[in-house]
């Protein structure tokens, strides 16, 4: 892949999460679907990702888990006074979540690659009180923070749309305190699924392509440096979800595929959590 191709992917993301962020303003302008229907269909969304109704009722206005393909809240386990990295949240949920858990004393930072969407994370936090929380503008392979800083460091499908996944990995590896853990939240290729994997394929869409194995995984974290790496959580990926993705959105809508394909594709994948720790 060159630079002209990663180039043409990290627009397509941008766009993509400034969409998504856009996500409230788009509901309240659609005179065709009701308040209560768009609240009802958001709070379906975000429990199929494993969120609860009292996660879900703290978050700010605007604020969406449609972008991410889990929960990694559910399973991190922070406490208060802790120094947590939220590494690409996407639409926000999840640091606010984790502001919440980590309370006044704790310190938030999430960073997000896309300008918009950090505005609209920006303007959504200064409207509530959640603490020591920032949000940076920066790459996942580049994470603009400093070394040995934090308790604990999340992803919630951050990894699997890097071009540079192991990159991401010694990023956040460098960022974490000695002792620090890290949840994966990533969507994996079943090891059961080359029948999906290659029906999708055939259909022309291209969301499974970047996806690992959970092993895959595993494999990684030990080479980056990571110790006690393990499965902590597998869960199914809603095929709702899989229609959401850009370049899915984009071949639904040119009629390239059709909704049948949804759950073949969604049905090849699983959301894992993976919990590793820095020596």
């Amino acid at each position: 892949m060159d630079y002209e191709e990663l180039h043409e992917i990290r627009k397509m993301t941008r766009r993509g999460y400034t969409e998504e962020a856009a996500d409230e303003a788009i509901r309240q302008a659609n005179r065709a679907e009701t308040e209560e229907q768009a609240t009802a269909r958001f709070v379906r969304q975000a429990e199929d990702l494993g969120y609860s109704l009292d996660e879900i009722a703290q978050l700010p206005d605007g604020i969406t888990v449609n972008a991410g393909c889990g929960n990694p809240m559910a399973v991190a386990a922070i406490k208060p006074g802790e120094s947590v990295l939220v590494v690409g949240y996407r639409t926000g949920a999840d640091i606010f979540l984790a502001g919440r858990a980590a309370g006044p004393k704790g310190h938030v930072v999430g960073v997000e690659e896309s300008p918009d969407v950090v505005s609209t994370i920006r303007a959504a936090a200064r409207a509530v009180d959640l603490g020591k929380v920032e949000v940076r503008v920066g790459e996942d392979e580049n994470l603009p923070v400093a070394d040995k800083t934090f308790d604990v460091a999340v992803t919630n499908c951050a990894v699997t749309y890097s071009f540079n996944k192991q990159r991401v990995l010694r990023e956040i590896l460098r960022a974490l305190k000695p002792g620090g853990r890290l949840i994966l939240c990533e969507p994996v290729l079943r090891r059961d699924a080359a029948k999906e994997a290659a029906a999708a394929v055939r259909s022309g869409t291209e969301f499974l392509e970047g996806h690992l194995s959970a092993d895959d995984y595993l494999r990684m974290l030990k080479k980056t440096g990571f110790k006690k790496s393990r499965v902590v959580d597998e869960t199914a990926l809603p095929a709702d979800r899989v229609g959401r993705d850009d370049k899915t959105a984009a071949l639904l809508q040119s009629g390239d595929i059709d909704e049948s394909v949804l759950p073949i594709m969604a049905g090849a994948l699983m959301v894992v959590k993976v919990q590793a720790t820095r020596p």
